[in-house]
């Protein structure tokens, strides 16, 4: 649970909620992430780990393909209006820093669909892309996208997306860009 109290941000930890846990190093990770996502800023950048594969920037282990090149990582939701509501709401993280540390997100609004719009989808790459040129001073060399909620059945439609997110990056950094879509297996 988080607390703001008198300007100071915070990030509380429960020692018997940690004991529990089966792997202790993932839950500090996760505690720390959510410290830094809360106490970072323009001027201090601090890092608990690097995705750069050859530990070069004082971290351990990594996330070697993401390291390898400058990589934009952006992961989508969506969820969707109850009853008769027309409306579908899909947010945005992304990543600006090569150790997927430093997020920002972006929310927008469409009509009901289990797919994203050509017009949605468009105004993610943009934004995510300028957010990630304005921390980096470069764009991306290649795309990591994680999209929530998109089941086999909808692989066939998922390539209307991808053709967004293709003609969307294109226009943004006027090169063609490779293109990774993950799907979440439970």
């Amino acid at each position: 649970m988080t607390n703001h109290f008198g300007g100071i941000q915070s990030q509380c930890a429960v020692q018997p909620t940690f004991e529990r846990q089966r792997n202790k190093d993932q839950y500090a990770s996760n505690i720390a992430t959510k410290l830094n996502a809360k106490l970072s800023t323009i001027y201090d950048k601090a890092v608990s780990w690097t995705s750069e594969s050859d530990g070069s920037s004082g971290g351990e282990g990594g996330l070697p393909w993401v390291g390898e090149a400058p990589t934009l990582v952006i992961g989508v939701g969506m969820v969707h209006g109850m009853g008769y509501s027309s409306k579908s709401v899909v947010t945005a993280y992304f990543c600006l820093d090569n150790g997927c540390m430093r997020l920002s997100n972006s929310c927008f609004v469409q009509g009901k669909s289990d797919i994203i719009s050509e017009g949605v989808m468009k105004d993610i790459i943009k934004v995510s892309i300028e957010h990630y040129i304005i921390e980096n001073n470069h764009g991306p060399e290649r795309i990591l996208f994680y999209r929530d909620g998109m089941s086999d059945g909808h692989f066939p439609r998922a390539n209307d997306e991808i053709a967004s997110i293709r003609a969307a990056a294109k226009e943004q950094l006027q090169s063609p860009i490779p293109i990774s879509e993950l799907q979440q297996i439970h």
